[in-house]
């Protein structure tokens, strides 16, 4: 037992001051979002470093615990945690803005009833935790299920660590973690097959283009975090489209004036924004 209340205070305390900054400068490099390597597809094993690019797992103390797996939920590979007579966990952080917004979502599937959780843990700049982590317990599941929420940075943080950590003597798949910046709305240049135009501020008109084919959806949110809209655009084709709401939200009632999120997506990207609906 204290061998696991000593990893768990380095995870949040100590190790983020030693190894924060390489990981902060690795997601800006690669991640299409604020967060590296989402979908752990790059590995270190080439030289010999069994971990994910951009990365830290349980690796570091157990080997074995987290291992590169091809039961992904896209692409080709995921992280196995394998966590036996002490917890396995796998973690990375971002560099946050005072006062944003962010999404975060991660994907996981487990046969254990309750392995453990998705914890988001802000830090100010000296690496030290501001209140409590935000868990997000993981569940039972035979496929890859979604844990999503928003966060609002405080005025005193400057980095979020991001991690799943699993209990002793349990298996957990994991996959997708991404965290996505909802203050504004996310654009790409085109050179990510799918890209967003930017939103009006005081409009309800989303436009966006496909470099190639995708089947596409849409969710819209309140600021709960409840989704009240979902569109299911089906394939299509390359090529720009603009899509109007109607100010409906799935039951085809009207919705009030205020702000809401968006989340365009495909299987294995998404996108987020802010729309706001005038009176």
């Amino acid at each position: 037992m204290k061998r696991v209340k000593v990893v768990k205070r380095k995870l949040w305390c100590r190790f983020p001051v030693g190894g924060i900054f390489f990981v902060f400068f690795l997601s800006f490099s690669w991640a299409e979002n604020i967060l590296p390597n989402p979908s752990f597809e790059i590995w270190l094993d080439t030289i010999g470093i069994h971990m994910p690019f951009g990365w830290l797992t349980s690796e570091l103390i157990r080997s074995g615990s987290a291992i590169k797996s091809t039961s992904a939920r896209t692409g080709q590979f995921c992280v196995n945690l394998l966590a036996s007579d002490t917890i396995a966990f796998v973690t990375t952080t971002a560099l946050v803005r005072p006062g944003a917004s962010y999404l975060f979502s991660g994907w996981a599937k487990t046969q254990n009833p309750l392995p453990g959780s998705f914890t988001l843990q802000f830090l100010t700049i000296l690496g030290n935790p501001i209140g409590n982590p935000i868990l997000l317990p993981v569940y039972f599941s035979t496929n890859y299920r979604e844990y999503r929420t928003w966060v609002t940075a405080p005025e005193s943080a400057f980095f979020l660590v991001c991690a799943l950590i699993t209990a002793p003597n349990t298996n957990t798949f994991v996959d997708d973690v991404t965290l996505d910046d909802t203050s504004y709305l996310a654009i790409t240049e085109g050179k990510k097959n799918f890209s967003l135009l930017p939103l009006l501020f005081s409009s309800s008109s989303l436009k966006f283009s496909l470099e190639k084919g995708e089947n596409v959806s849409l969710a819209i949110y309140n600021l709960l975090g409840e989704e009240i809209r979902r569109v299911e655009f089906g394939f299509l084709p390359p090529g720009s489209y603009q899509w109007q709401w109607d100010k409906k939200d799935n039951k085809g009632k009207k919705v009030s004036a205020g702000i809401y999120l968006l989340r365009l997506f495909t299987k294995e990207r998404s996108w987020t924004g802010k729309i706001y609906l005038p009176e």
